[in-house]
């Protein structure tokens, strides 16, 4: 059972903003935890609390999250359990009213937007996203096939994930200052390429446009909507795209996968797409209410649940926002969310009655640590095999040999191309920050790399793997990078010389 989404935008564009707002590493934090029931639900928190430790205890053994908070319900009784801290210098271990960026998993408040208005008439799925919106906001179509809502609450629209125009500028708050100007100046210039309807690819930027265009048709906007239409009914009193001065006394500290303070993220039109916060309480109160046929929002999130066609993820449908992942004899609805500093997963499972909720303040979108670790949890409350994730232990190493590691390298090019052939060459650079090693290419950092042996190492941002030798006749260093399946090999070169 593997819930992932990747998110390229922050993979690639954004690797860079995690490292670059952090400077100092903080301290990580020990395995501890702090549980949270009502007295009627000790008995359901003592039988999983010791298997829930079990598959989180290694995340903070191998230093990939500051904090988590875990919520379960299980048919009428609930529970949290938070490890770690919502500050590694000196916050508390995160509770249920813990406030955190949600990130994506905002797309299911939008999806069960959509549905409310499909069942009080005011859209239809196959209404085109045109029809809502002025007649100067032009939107792209591909010959006489216009997107419709369902299009972009299923990742069906033929938009890209997220619009070239957004100001890379102001990385360490990415979405903040994209307006509803800057994204109709995008689709202005925009051309799909292919037809609606017919290729999943996730889009931010559809879910964005599927917002904006509810609220114009609403004549009020969408973080109006979720506010008054969701987050009202339901009593969630901490899910908020804003947050009080209260509020933020509660707000975790969001960290990069290398434990480094990172900017909380602010959106504009965006928001659709991920621009909520809120707490393990909140959310596990609104993942539970899908469990229920007689809640105040029950019919909607019964259309916003179905499968209307297929994601591009194996064995998994689209609902209205959602996924829906079919496992066997079970059917989980799920998505996750990551931001800059934070992920968050959200699953439920309505034949046996049982919601999920794991938040984080730790950047895990592009590592897969939160998904990782709620799968996991997931399979043991279906009572399915589950497994206890692991991921490589940073070790201490002699500092002298890992300077022998820094430098210039050069892509060695594959196959028997001559080296007659003009080729651009592919340069990295390496340096030392205590027991890490950096990675730099044109001046800017892209990951930082932990040994757990002496001539290999992993990064905690992306799931690679860099291994240093030395040739054997040469004996200049060489190092070979590993991404998923994909290797690259590369050589140590003379340190290029200074002009004169």
């Amino acid at each position: 059972m593997a819930f992932k989404i990747h998110y390229p935008f922050i993979y690639g564009v954004l690797l860079s903003l995690v490292l670059q707002f952090g400077g100092a590493r903080a301290m990580s934090a020990p395995f501890h935890s702090t549980s949270y029931a009502d007295p009627g639900d000790q008995e359901i928190l003592l039988k999983w609390k010791p298997k829930i430790d079990e598959i989180i205890r290694p995340a903070f053994e191998s230093e990939r999250t500051a904090g988590i908070i875990v919520g379960v319900a299980e048919g009428n009784s609930t529970f949290f359990i938070g490890y770690g801290s919502t500050n590694l210098r000196g916050g508390q271990t995160p509770g249920e009213h813990t406030i955190f960026e949600i990130g994506s998993v905002t797309k299911v408040f939008t999806g069960l937007i959509l549905a409310k208005k499909v069942l009080e008439h005011k859209v239809a799925l196959d209404d085109p996203v045109r029809k809502f919106l002025p007649a100067y906001f032009h939107i792209p179509r591909f010959g006489d096939k216009e997107m419709t809502l369902l299009d972009l609450s299923t990742h069906y629209s033929g938009l890209p994930r997220v619009p070239t125009n957004m100001n890379l500028e102001y990385l360490v708050n990415p979405y903040k200052n994209y307006t509803g100007y800057k994204m109709r100046e995008f689709l202005a210039g925009y051309q799909l390429p292919r037809e609606p309807g017919t290729v999943w690819e996730y889009s931010n930027l559809g879910v964005g446009l599927l917002g904006y265009a509810l609220g114009v048709k609403s004549n009020t906007t969408y973080k109006r909507m979720v506010l008054s239409e969701i987050c009202g009914p339901l009593k969630l009193k901490d899910t908020r795209f804003r947050l009080n001065e209260e509020q933020l006394s509660r707000f975790a500290q969001g960290y990069s996968a290398d434990l480094e303070k990172t900017a909380h993220w602010d959106f504009d039109v965006i928001a659709p797409a991920g621009g909520l916060r809120s707490t393990a309480a909140d959310m596990l109160k609104f993942a539970s209410a899908h469990l229920k046929d007689n809640g105040p929002l029950s019919q909607s999130m019964a259309m916003a649940t179905r499968p209307y066609r297929k994601s591009g993820l194996p064995n998994n449908d689209m609902g209205l926002g959602w996924i829906i992942m079919h496992k066997g004899e079970f059917d989980i609805l799920w998505h996750n969310g990551g931001t800059g500093g934070f992920s968050s997963f959200v699953a439920i499972n309505k034949a046996k009655n049982i919601a999920l909720v794991v938040l984080s303040n730790t950047m895990a979108a592009t590592s897969g640590v939160v998904d990782d670790i709620a799968g996991s949890i997931m399979k043991c409350l279906l009572g399915m095999p589950y497994e206890i994730p692991k991921w490589p232990k940073e070790v201490k190493i002699d500092q002298k040999l890992l300077d022998t590691y820094t430098g210039n390298y050069e892509l060695t090019p594959k196959g028997d191309q001559s080296s007659s052939v003009t080729t651009e060459k592919v340069r990295l650079t390496l340096t030392r920050e205590a027991n890490r090693i950096v990675f730099s290419q044109d001046r800017k950092v892209i990951y930082k790399v932990y040994p757990e042996s002496e001539t290999q190492f992993f990064a905690k941002l992306i799931p690679l793997t860099v291994i240093f030798s030395k040739g054997k006749t040469d004996r200049a260093v060489r190092m070979t990078i590993r991404v998923d399946k994909e290797e690259s090999e590369w050589r140590q070169i003379p340190a290029p010389q200074e002009k004169r």
